[in-house]
C-alpha cells in the first residue's frame, strides 16, 4: 500500500510549488475547534496542529495534503503505463481504496477519527475488463466488499465466511444498490447509522445525538436531533 496521504505529508517540491495555501479554499464546514469531546480530540492526528485551528494552518496543511495526493497519483499513473507497455492493460482488473478521509479543518477536527462524511466516505475505484469507463455510482459500499466483488469479477466463487457483498451487479448497472444503509462506528465513543438521507450520529460518552439531513445539509453543520419534528425519527 502506498503510505501518502497519510502524515507526514511530505511530496517533492515540484509537486508542493502546485499549490497556492493562499488560494485553497477552507472546508465549507470549517470550525476553529469542535464543540464536544466525541473521544478522539487528543489522538496524534489531533496533535498535528494547535488549537483553535487558523484559516492560514489549516491551508498550509491542505496545501501539503493535495500535493501528496498529487504526487500519489503520479505513481499510480507509473504503474499503469508499466501495465501499458507489458501489454497486460486489458486483462487486469484494477481496484483502488483508500484509508478514511482526513478532516484538515473540518468541524475543528484534523484526523481521521470521526464518523462524520469527511472521515468515513472512502475512494473506492474498480477498472478494467467489465467496468464501464467514467461512470459513477451512489450505491453504499464497505471496503469489505472488494474482495467478493473482485471474486465475481474474475468468476472465482467466493470462500466460506465472507461476510462483503459483491458490488459488481452496481459496477455493470445491472443493481442499483446492495445496502439500504450503513453502520459507522469508531472505538467505543461513536456510532452513526445513515441511509440515503438522514444520518443519526450518538455520542455515547458524553450522552449527544446528533441528526442530520445530508440533502439538504450534505456538510453535517445544522442539527435536527432537538427539533420536536424528528423526535420519532431520532427514537427509531
Amino acid at each position: 500500500a502506498f503510505n501518502l496521504p497519510h502524515d507526514p505529508r511530505v511530496a517533492p517540491e515540484d509537486f508542493r510549488k502546485r499549490y497556492d495555501d493562499a488560494k485553497l479554499p477552507l472546508p465549507a464546514n470549517f470550525l476553529p475547534q469542535h464543540p464536544l469531546d466525541i473521544g478522539s480530540m487528543v489522538g496524534r492526528d489531533e496533535l498535528l496542529e494547535r488549537w483553535p485551528r487558523t484559516p492560514a494552518n489549516v491551508r498550509r496543511h491542505l496545501g501539503d495534503y493535495y500535493a501528496s495526493i498529487t504526487y500519489l497519483d503520479a505513481q499510480i499513473g507509473r504503474i499503469l503505463a508499466a501495465l501499458d507497455a507489458s501489454g497486460q492493460r486489458e486483462r487486469t482488473l484494477i481496484a483502488f481504496a483508500s484509508d478514511s478521509g482526513l478532516a484538515i479543518g473540518s468541524h475543528g477536527l484534523f484526523g481521521k477519527q470521526s464518523i462524520y462524511e469527511h472521515s468515513m466516505r472512502a475512494p473506492l475505484i474498480f477498472a478494467g475488463p467489465g467496468v464501464p469507463k467514467a461512470e459513477r455510482r451512489a450505491a453504499f459500499a464497505y471496503l469489505l466488499d472488494i474482495f467478493p466483488t473482485l471474486g465475481v469479477m474474475a468468476t472465482i466463487p467466493a470462500p466460506d465466511g465472507s461476510e462483503g457483498r459483491s458490488l459488481a451487479g452496481v459496477i455493470t448497472g445491472k443493481e442499483s444498490r446492495v445496502r439500504d444503509e450503513v453502520f459507522l462506528g469508531y472505538t467505543q465513543t461513536q456510532r452513526s447509522l445513515r441511509d440515503e438521507r438522514w444520518k443519526l450520529l450518538r455520542f455515547p460518552q458524553i450522552n449527544v445525538t446528533q441528526l442530520f439531513d445530508l440533502q439538504a445539509d450534505p456538510h453535517e453543520i445544522k442539527n435536527l436531533a432537538a427539533q420536536p419534528e424528528h423526535t420519532e425519527r431520532v427514537a427509531t
